[in-house]
């Protein structure tokens, strides 16, 4: 009797089960997924006023520069003891006052975040409070140095015993001072990417990142010739590379074939005792 009822249904394509199923499934799918996401928003008016610009450094990190920081002061520079002014491995134990330098330095973002060391370009430039605002205030507790000789360290402009390896030296001072095992992060812009290039290889157990803009390594021919012995002057604006040169008595010929300088001579003129020659020097 089995056999006859089983005859008697009407026969069911193969695979009739796992259909029924697999609609069952997409149904519940799609209800799911309309129940979990909200319709796309209409498209907008125009093209361009659906154009996403990417967010600005001021919009990431909020900052005021008239704020004043957490924490600001000088310390002495720290010259190598037993004579080895340009030895910048000296260790901290090592160094002593340097009686001719007094460097600024100031502390800006959270107080308990990672600490980041901030080397300025120039030489000479100096630190300016926006230079924190590359950092993530919540997150970075950020170190501006002005180096040796530039804004707020003293004496201003002084070139004795002011070097590369007295302004690591400071460096390395201040990092001990402020109780920093390593800096996190030292960030350096043009000459500040050379001294901090200088910095991680001197120091590697001081600096765990790099963060290098504007990048200069202050090569001899490829960038500071490029700059003063006729590539940018000669190339992008040769009449006032000819006038930069005529004040030295020179012409762009013999600087083109090194056989003159035109960088010692405004050293010279820039370190003159004459007032009005150095003020011409520098116009």
């Amino acid at each position: 009797m089995q056999a006859r009822a089983a005859a008697a249904r009407p026969a069911r394509p193969p695979g009739h089960r796992r259909r029924a199923h697999a609609t069952t499934t997409r149904s519940t799918t799609t209800t799911t997924t309309t129940t979990l996401l909200p319709p796309p928003p209409p498209p907008p008016a125009s093209s361009s006023a659906g154009t996403q610009q990417p967010p600005t450094l001021r919009q990431l990190y909020p900052f005021e520069p008239s704020a004043p920081p957490l924490l600001a002061g000088t310390l002495p520079g720290a010259v190598a003891d037993g004579g080895g002014a340009n030895d910048a491995n000296q260790g901290a134990a090592d160094e002593k006052d340097d009686p001719h330098h007094r460097f600024y330095f100031e502390v800006r973002g959270n107080p308990l975040g990672l600490p980041a060391l901030v080397l300025h370009g120039g030489p000479g430039a100096g630190s300016y409070p926006s230079h924190a605002r590359f950092f993530d205030p919540a997150r970075y507790c950020v170190v501006l140095l002005d180096q040796r000789g530039c804004g707020r360290s003293g004496p201003l402009g002084a070139l004795r015993a002011n070097d590369a390896p007295a302004l690591l030296r400071d460096a390395e001072r201040l990092r001990a001072h402020l109780g920093a095992p390593a800096w996190a992060c030292v960030l350096g812009g043009s000459w500040g990417a050379a001294l901090g290039l200088e910095y991680a290889v001197r120091h590697p157990e001081s600096v765990r990142a790099l963060v290098l803009r504007a990048v200069c390594t202050m090569r001899p021919r490829e960038e500071i010739g490029w700059l003063y012995r006729g590539g940018a002057g000669a190339l992008l604006r040769p009449e006032a590379w000819r006038a930069f040169l005529a004040h030295v008595g020179m012409a762009p010929e013999g600087v083109a074939a090194g056989v003159e300088d035109p960088l010692p001579a405004y050293y010279e003129r820039l370190l003159s005792d004459d007032l009005a020659t150095r003020d011409a020097a520098v116009s």
